[in-house]
């Protein structure tokens, strides 16, 4: 009987302590040894901060991951996902109001932070994105060094890229630009929005609908729906397998007033003008994998559109190969004749 109720014991102990069963650290993985390792010792991550992986290890997982030579950079013990989170500045908003940032691990312009629930909701409001580590389940990787490729002053006549018409890329971002304005409360957002889909739907696309979505913004200017447009060329061996190519298509003014003017040519009638014109070379060839082309709504004061189409495809757990997103196409403010591209998760 005594040994009974303290099993009975034993176990209501445990269930009632905190749910953790190990620490948080942080990885990078160099090369393709070092995946299969990490691959093999540890089922996934938290998500990435810069280039490195966040983790939870127990003493036994640290001690494997050490003896393959892999470093983990210890960040917070007692891990339990609800409480932490990664804060990312979205431009340069300022200090927090009733908020001190403690932060666990910093890179660049992010930050591993425990919070509370009242203390991300001021976090979304000034400007600052949120992104909690419960239920993320981050898939490791491999990222190698990107070649310098020598620049062409011409293209193969028969290459796809030789395809591409100044014109209709001029004639994209003029348009989008009439609208003077293309921010996210104002009226004229929906008019742009059903002229991107009036342009899917011209090249011969049947699959185009809008995604709708909240912000979930409170204050001065209430919610309103706002539209992701979406553009899907189904794969004919793989359709599971994804490529997304997007760009943001709202604007925003930070010197008058967003709602009268924004007509943004640059930022980002430029990159939806790519999205476009790649879908308009791209209607009438043959890939293997499926191809969603998409313009955003909600970028500039949170990414909203973006992150509402990443959670639903995470829900979905959508194999996702690659998602390419253009910005500022042609902006060139020193003359300076580059491409940038950046990669990451």
């Amino acid at each position: 009987m005594c040994k009974k109720l303290a099993l009975t014991a034993a176990i209501t102990l445990l269930l009632l302590s905190p749910a953790y069963s190990g620490d948080l650290y942080v990885l990078g993985i160099k090369d393709e040894a070092t995946l299969t390792a990490v691959k093999g010792i540890v089922p996934n991550a938290y998500g990435m901060i810069g280039d490195k992986f966040i983790v939870e290890l127990n003493s036994e997982q640290f001690q494997r991951l050490d003896s393959a030579g892999i470093k983990a950079e210890f960040v917070a013990s007692n891990f339990t996902p609800e409480r932490f989170f990664i804060v990312g500045q979205l431009g340069t908003p300022g200090t927090p109001k009733g908020v001190l940032l403690t932060a666990r691990y910093q890179s660049g312009g992010a930050y591993i932070v425990e919070l509370s629930g009242g203390e991300i909701d001021i976090l979304r409001q000034e400007g600052y994105m949120v992104i909690p580590m419960k239920g993320k389940k981050t898939p490791f990787f491999y990222k190698p060094e990107v070649a310098n490729l020598r620049f062409l002053d011409t293209y193969p006549s028969d290459s796809l890229a030789d395809l591409v018409s100044l014109d209709s890329l001029y004639s994209y971002d003029s348009r989008l630009a009439a609208f003077e304005t293309r921010y996210m409360f104002s009226d004229s957002i929906n008019s742009a929005r059903d002229w991107i889909m009036e342009k899917f739907l011209s090249f011969g696309y049947t699959d185009v609908k809008y995604d709708t979505f909240y912000t979930g913004i409170s204050g001065d200017i209430p919610d309103k729906p706002l539209h992701n447009v979406i553009c899907i060329k189904p794969g004919v061996t793989y359709p599971e397998k994804l490529i997304i190519v997007g760009a943001h298509y709202d604007s925003y003014n930070g010197y008058i007033d967003p709602m009268l003017v924004a007509p943004g040519a640059d930022d980002n009638a430029s990159g939806t003008s790519g999205v476009l014109e790649l879908a308009r070379i791209l209607k009438d060839v043959t890939f293997d994998k499926t191809i969603i082309f998409t313009a955003f709504s909600g970028e500039e004061l949170g990414l909203y559109g973006s992150k509402y189409m990443a959670a639903k495809f995470y829900e979905q757990q959508a194999d996702i190969e690659v998602m390419i997103n253009m910005d500022m196409i042609g902006y060139d403010p020193d003359s300076n004749y580059k491409v940038e591209l950046e990669a990451g998760l």
